[in-house]
């Protein structure tokens, strides 16, 4: 699914701004996240915000199957959100391992 595609089921209320979130965190490239970050409405911002820093990979788990964000994922997003703290890491290999399923 599109980043476009998710941003029009939360405007249009088939999803809630968490699950935009989510689904958008696990569409980023952790090399460039303005591409898919740039485009959610800005109203969520505090939303994505708070997600990020409850963010713990050792706990997360999947509902209904969807994948949900990998640790250099939510690094990126913060790095985009925040740009104080610091680059953008580059992606591990768990990182494109996760992506690939």
């Amino acid at each position: 699914m599109m980043i476009q595609q998710i941003v029009a089921r939360y405007e249009s209320g088939v999803i809630t701004a968490h699950e935009m979130v989510v689904d958008c965190l696990s569409l980023i490239d952790p090399g460039h996240p303005a591409a898919v970050l740039d485009q959610i409405p800005l109203r969520t911002l505090p939303l994505l915000a708070e997600f990020l820093d409850g963010f713990r990979p050792e706990e997360m788990r999947s509902l209904q199957g969807k994948m949900i964000p990998t640790e250099g994922q939510v690094l990126a997003a913060k790095g985009w959100l925040d740009p104080t703290r610091g680059p953008a890491l580059v992606p591990s290999a768990d990182d494109q391992d996760q992506r690939k399923g």
